[in-house]
């Protein structure tokens, strides 16, 4: 194995504004100072802390094990500490007594800490683990890389909090710095800036690596267009990689190189090799593909490469720039043509393709992706693909195929014992030393039922390996994974039994009348629609709903159009003209409305997206605290919903899983305002009923109509409900 160049803590990444909260232990230094060698009144301050502690805990709402770990450390811990530091021989008479007062600081950061909802109570085992293993170390004489150690796997905000604790040892700093480095790898466009202001900073070199390994062209940009000490500080760096940086820094297609920088830096490849590749698209892109895979392999071999995400990175730009928006721009023209970009190109390539663009991709986009995919697995498992790409992004993958409801089809296209193991890949390892990436797999997962929900084998494999992972858990006392899948087990239940009977989707099982309604007693409805020839189409066909004069009253101007209800409940239905969008008079006229509508003090309850889904985001400016219901009518919604629940994580959503219809789109919303005019509450499952009662009669409709998902099986928003829930049942604070 080649020799590597020393990483300094090699650990997760962001944040601009960087202040530890030492002010809050001001309060401790009158006491600490007054009694700098009197460890009576040192152990009289942790006795004191240990009192509110310990009655904190009783009442705190934390997982069982927890809290039994906890009220350890408060009553044994902390009393076994106390009397090895009064009489421990070997530390100095004032470290001993800053560490029997670390104890004091220490519990009471943790009790602050958790009332905030600031740290994790997942989190406080290891926090607990670490805390005595740097007290050991300080009083022991350690080296400073045992601060280094002891930190490596914490995230920032533990860091902090052992800072905090640590407060009157000389390492402080480092430990502050500690905390500072990881925050800000977290949002790398902030680091250059950070380093502009924090002159000295410890971990320096650190962040400057940091950023040669993994944002190589952000780094090469900052040098071309900066000359002060952070720059100096770059020139100065003895990194191999950061050297190799500054050697093509003038190259007029360095960015082009910088992802290639570790080959390119242990001469596995040339810098002509690359730009001779560049020349042609798909070559490039296929050297990035290979060096991927090639890195993936590395890993599975127990290697580190450095620059995988770099490489990712270029792929994800690549993706976009060289595929997907030419597709998603065709999206009018035949197949042959619109996915002629991609038809020399290799399986490994479109799926890397699919798993780094996503984000960007039109629904169609994905499903002629995806079909152009599985059509070079005809005669092999579907899965060799996996196998080729050493299983990289396969999680995303498979959130990706169950989105857009090829999932299933997937999984036919292998033996079933393959297709079981896959699942249990899938859904057996969840958990993540990272809290957001350990929700989101979970998200995944439960994005997934749906689909799986309706193949009755692999439905089955799915409540195995819920069960068998949360009984694994359990035995090793693995306190995060056994709320997610404890929280799993709930939502699959959810999506395989009787709505009307699950308590889980109380919330989302209906939509009372009286909340739609305004101070004036109006429901009001936003619709808006595009000026592209889909676009005009849906709005022809939507205003075909209101052609009964003495039900409607219609009024329009030249960019939109007022519908009143003339009989039943007064219902207010405002839409945007499908003006033309080559000049965006279509976004325009959604302006103006907007901004009429603001003026008249009104504030519509639904919310109503006629258009592409890639439409939506101008739709999303609309949505505010004020809507209830928001109705996605555009192919593929269904993945926004997590987008839309950031925004508003209260609001009812309708979504399409694949394809958005006005042959569903219009009958649903007419549906709906029956019920409003009627001034009826809306019971989402009889409402489903209902419109599935009315789809049966025509086959395409009814089809189409599977792949709307209701309010009440949006299992996305349960999961993370449902994990920013305490046990006592009061919600965490966001």
């Amino acid at each position: 194995m080649r020799y590597r160049p020393k990483r300094v803590l090699p650990m997760k990444m962001i944040f601009p504004f960087l202040t530890l909260a030492f002010i809050s232990f001001l309060d401790f230094a009158g006491i600490a100072q007054s009694s700098t060698n009197d460890i009576k009144a040192a152990r009289q301050l942790v006795d004191d802390e240990q009192k509110v502690f310990r009655d904190f805990l009783m009442t705190a709402p934390l997982n069982a094990n927890i809290k039994k770990g906890m009220q350890k450390f408060a009553i044994n811990d902390v009393n076994s500490l106390q009397n090895n530091l009064q009489f421990l021989a070997t530390a100095p008479r004032d470290k001993r007594i800053k560490g029997i007062r670390s104890l004091s600081y220490f519990m009471k950061e943790i009790q602050e800490q958790l009332k905030e909802d600031k740290i994790n109570q997942l989190d406080l085992p290891e926090i607990v683990k670490k805390y005595k293993q740097t007290l050991n170390d300080l009083l022991s004489r350690k080296s400073d890389e045992a601060v280094d150690r002891n930190f490596k796997y914490l995230n920032w905000r533990s860091c902090q909090l052992l800072a905090n604790a640590f407060w009157e040892f000389e390492e402080k700093q480092q430990m502050a710095d500690i905390s500072a480095y990881k925050r800000v790898v977290e949002t790398p466009d902030y680091i250059f800036s950070f380093l502009e202001t924090k002159p000295g900073f410890y971990y320096t070199d650190s962040l400057i690596i940091f950023m040669a390994e993994n944002y190589p062209e952000q780094l090469l940009s900052y040098l071309q267009k900066k000359n002060n000490t952070v720059t100096n500080s770059i020139r100065n760096q003895k990194n191999i990689y950061v050297q190799q940086l500054l050697s093509f820094s003038s190259n007029s297609l360095a960015s082009e190189l910088a992802p290639f920088t570790e080959q390119i830096a242990y001469h596995e490849l040339t810098i002509d090799d690359v730009l001779s590749r560049r020349k042609k698209v798909n070559d490039y892109f296929q050297l990035l593909v290979n060096t991927v895979m090639s890195n993936r392999q590395k890993m599975d071999q127990g290697d580190d490469p450095e620059f995988q995400t770099a490489l990712l990175n270029a792929l994800e730009e690549k993706s976009l720039d060289f595929y997907v928006k030419k597709i998603n721009d065709l999206h009018t023209s035949p197949d042959a043509e619109r996915f002629q970009s991609v038809q020399s190109l290799r399986p490994q390539d479109i799926y890397y393709i699919i798993v780094s663009a996503d984000e960007e991709m039109y629904t169609s986009t994905y499903l002629g992706l995806y079909k152009r995919l599985m059509s070079h697995f005809k005669d092999r498992p579907a899965d060799s693909i996996l196998n080729l790409v050493h299983n990289d992004k396969f999680r995303r993958f498979m959130r990706i195929a169950a989105t857009y409801n090829t999932l299933t089809d997937f999984l036919h296209h292998m033996p079933d014992t393959r297709a079981k193991d896959l699942l249990h890949s899938f859904i057996g390892n969840i958990e993540s030393s990272d809290e957001e990436e350990a929700v989101a797999n979970a998200v995944d997962v439960a994005d997934a039922f749906i689909t799986l929900s309706k193949d009755p084998v692999f439905n089955g494999y799915v409540e195995e390996e819920l069960s068998a992972g949360l009984k694994k858990s359990q035995r090793n006392d693995r306190y995060q994974s056994i709320k997610l899948y404890s929280i799993l087990q709930r939502v699959y239940d959810l999506v395989n039994s009787d709505p009307s009977s699950n308590n889980l989707s109380a919330n989302y099982k209906a939509l009372s009348y009286s909340s739609l309604k305004d101070k004036k007693g109006n429901v009001s409805e936003l619709v808006l629609f595009y000026g592209d020839e889909d676009g005009k189409s849906s709005y022809n066909s939507f205003m075909s709903l209101f052609r009964d004069k003495k039900q409607w009253d219609v009024d329009m101007n030249d960019s939109w159009v007022t519908i009143s209800s003339l009989q039943g409940q007064p219902i207010k239905i405002y839409a945007n003209l499908p003006l033309k969008n080559e000049d965006e008079k279509d976004l325009a006229a959604q302006e103006a409305l907007a901004a009429y509508l603001q003026q008249q003090s009104i504030r519509p309850s639904i919310l109503i997206h006629r258009g592409h889904s890639y439409h939506l985001a101008a739709t999303l400016k609309y949505l505010d605290a004020s809507v209830k219901l928001a109705i996605l009518g555009s192919c593929g919604g269904y993945k926004n919903m997590k987008k839309i629940m950031e925004l508003n994580p209260d609001v009812h959503i309708i979504a399409s899983k694949q394809v958005g219809s006005m042959a569903v789109n219009d009958p649903l919303l007419d549906h709906l305002n029956d019920y409003l005019i009627q001034g009826k509450d809306i019971d989402w499952v009889n409402f489903w009923n209902e419109l599935n009662d009315s789809f049966k009669k025509e086959s395409n409709t009814a089809k189409l109509f599977e792949e709307y998902i209701p309010p009440y099986k949006n299992v996305s928003s349960y999961v993370i409900r449902l994990y920013n829930y305490h046990n006592d049942g009061t919600v965490a604070k966001q």
